[in-house]
Formats: C-alpha cells, sequence, structure tokens
C-alpha cells in the first residue's frame, strides 16, 4: 500500500475506536458518607485504645482539641 492510503487506514482506525470507546462514569455528588469523623452512637461500642493508634469512624465520645488557644505571654526585660 501506498503511504497515503496507510495514513487515512491509520486516522479511520483511530476515529473508530474512539467512538466505539466505552464512556467514563460520572462521579457521584459529595455527600454527608464521605466525611471520615468519629461520631457516637449508642448501639457500637467504645474502642478501649492503649498506646498510639488511628481510629477510623469507631465509635469515639472525645477526640482531642480542634481548637487552637492563643496565650499571650510577656518576656520578663532587665532593668540596667
Amino acid at each position: 500500500m501506498d503511504p497515503i492510503t496507510q495514513m487515512v487506514v491509520g486516522i479511520s482506525m483511530q476515529f473508530i475506536g474512539l467512538l466505539f470507546q466505552p464512556k467514563p462514569e460520572e462521579p457521584k455528588p459529595p455527600s454527608l458518607d464521605d466525611w471520615d469523623e468519629p461520631t457516637s452512637d449508642s448501639s457500637r461500642p467504645i474502642p478501649v485504645v492503649f498506646g498510639t493508634v488511628e481510629l477510623k469512624g469507631l465509635n469515639a465520645l472525645w477526640w482531642g482539641e480542634k481548637a487552637i488557644k492563643r496565650r499571650d505571654v510577656k518576656i520578663p526585660t532587665e532593668k540596667k
């Protein structure tokens, strides 16, 4: 085959492949189920933790401080 015919066949095969490729699924919109925050529920057991571990989605009643506390500190200066 001559090069022109090969290019036409190649471009047409690319176009046919583009037409028949599977369409990607649309992502679902974000919901409250996407959050991985600890919650308190009376139907789930309360975990007892020893040492340093990572808890995900368990029944946690308190998770530590999530706020920053600002404290003003006076630095003593020397008097001459």
